[in-house]
């Protein structure tokens, strides 16, 4: 199966593993039942994780309640082999699979400034958080959860985003809250889905390469926001781009986001194009048809095996999507 691979376009919409990864060394790999095998070595690894996003193990295999949305990047630490399959580790007992992340060496030995030091600014640390130097290396000092610290330079490092607390030490800027966000200008790379506070998707997308001023940033969903409007946030995670087919087996209704009810019925042995999907919270599949119409995607629908297998890589989170359907 081919897996599409993109690198996020957004210095800003890089994340990166939670701050609890302690003193972790990437070249020191160890074994979970089975042994260690060779694999290519980065210096500084950081992986970008696949369309569809995927849910972590811990080191028995078993799966965690962590899923990593899809396009997101994370500072990674060790490899093992689980059952003989290479893992890399993304938080303490939480590790992705090599066959669902694109790694890369994030080490460049550089570092650029995104934003100048704002005045009177001050952050709040939301979760105990490592303290790094301008190379990206953590001194063994780690900021309490909740303690607020006057903010320096909000800066780039090896292609992620940090704050500096204190002369050559920084913090990760996704999990600082800040009191203020200086006014700026973002240029969407690509076309970017609205979502309100909360996250959902509002059902419009601004074009890609148009500018738009921004008063605030936020985490939702482990991606990095900006807000443009009142209640209207974008990021600068690609939109994919990709077309599918299926087949009904047998009739099926369509869901309708509109009216959020299922309407017309569809043909059995109909073929249809989809051009985007989505999962909900209840790990149902639905793939757009038309204009505001739906198909539930299970084993009523026919694909190719290949397309069968791109739907999870493509699928876009969508929590409460058709979770509440009127009678």
């Amino acid at each position: 199966m081919k897996k599409n691979k993109f690198l996020l376009a957004s210095t800003l919409a890089v994340l990166i593993a939670p701050s609890i990864l302690n003193n972790i060394s990437y070249e020191s790999e160890s074994s979970v039942q089975a042994a260690t095998t060779t694999t290519d070595s980065f210096k500084n690894p950081v992986g970008v994780v696949d369309l569809g996003g995927a849910y972590t193990v811990d080191s028995n295999g078993n799966q965690t309640d962590l899923f990593l949305p899809g396009q997101s990047s994370w500072k990674l630490g060790k490899s093992i082999l689980i059952n003989g399959e290479r893992y890399y580790q993304v938080a303490t007992n939480n590790y992705l699979s090599a066959t669902h992340i694109t790694v890369t060496d994030g080490a460049s030995g550089t570092y650029s400034v995104i934003q100048p030091a704002v005045p009177n600014l001050l952050g709040t640390i939301e979760s105990d958080a490592q303290v790094y130097n301008i190379d990206g290396n953590t001194n063994g000092v780690v900021l309490p959860a909740g303690s607020s610290w006057q903010l320096g330079q909000l800066i780039n490092i090896k292609g992620i985003a940090y704050y500096q607390v204190a002369t050559n030490e920084y913090v990760l800027a996704a999990f600082v809250e800040t009191n203020a966000f200086p006014i700026t200008t973002i240029t969407l790379n690509n076309a970017s889905r609205i979502v309100d506070d909360n996250g959902n998707y509002t059902g419009k997308t601004l074009p890609a390469n148009t500018s738009w001023k921004a008063d605030s940033m936020k985490n939702m969903n482990n991606i990095t926001y900006y807000r443009v409007a009142t209640n209207q946030w974008v990021s600068n995670v690609p939109i994919p781009s990709y077309s599918l087919t299926t087949t009904l087996k047998n009739s099926q209704a369509v869901y309708n986001t509109e009216t959020n009810s299922m309407t017309r019925i569809l043909p059995a042995g109909s073929s249809w194009k989809i051009n985007r999907v989505v999962r909900n919270k209840n790990n149902q599949f639905y793939g757009k048809v038309s204009t505001n119409e739906w198909l539930l995607i299970d084993s009523n629908t026919l694909m190719s095996y290949g397309d069968s297998d791109t739907v999870p890589n493509v699928a876009v989170s969508e929590p409460e999507f058709a979770t509440s359907i009127n009678n």
